[in-house]
């Protein structure tokens, strides 16, 4: 967490690493393992030297993540173990795994081999516009038209915030289906029925 300087939360949770300016203080608790690393350590680190484009940074392109996705070492994992794979790409969380599925209009349970073009080349523009979208807005994955809409009628922020992540048994914004939330890869994932037909 980012605060005041030299101004720390009441918690019973362990201080790991904290640094300083005169305005500010970034204070890390409760990490099980952490380095601080120079530069030009960075490419020698052995997580880091591994970890796939940065989906976040302007020169990770999406054909460069359509060619990912039909590489030999990703393109037979199953969709939903490869978005949370920081080898495959970095910056994906659980959240957005559903959301980038959702928006592409794949099925979780499908692989890249599995995929047709059309379906590589949403599922890479997706990979790229939804974490930036999000970044840009502070978590937002939904249709931001949509979300101007929903405000109006006074949603909260959780009710508009994701197209399915979160919405079991709500209905898909796009086709009214019931929302799906199933447990794949020991994490939760919600995807539309409808709208992510399974081949």
């Amino acid at each position: 967490m980012v605060r005041k300087a030299q101004s720390y939360p009441t918690t019973n949770r362990q201080l790991r690493l904290a640094i300083h300016t005169a305005k500010k203080s970034a204070l890390l608790y409760s990490a099980s393992d952490i380095e601080v690393l120079w530069d030009d350590q960075l490419d020698h680190h052995p997580f880091l030297s591994r970890i796939g484009p940065d989906v976040l940074s302007p020169e990770t392109t999406v054909k460069q993540v359509a060619q990912r996705l039909m590489e030999t070492a990703f393109y037979r994992r199953r969709l939903t173990t490869l978005l949370l794979d920081q080898q495959f790409l970095s910056g994906l969380g659980n959240y957005l795994r559903s959301e980038i599925l959702f928006a592409a209009g794949v099925h979780p349970t499908l692989r890249p081999v599995d995929c047709t073009p059309a379906q590589i080349q949403r599922l890479a523009e997706q990979a790229i516009a939804l974490p930036r979208q999000s970044y840009e807005t502070g978590g937002i994955t939904n249709d931001l038209g949509r979300v101007a809409q929903l405000k109006e009628q006074g949603l909260t922020r959780s009710k508009y915030r994701f197209y399915v992540f979160s919405r079991a048994a709500q209905p898909c914004y796009q086709c009214g289906t019931s929302i799906i939330k199933d447990q794949i890869g020991g994490r939760r994932c919600y995807y539309c029925p409808t709208c992510q037909i399974h081949p």
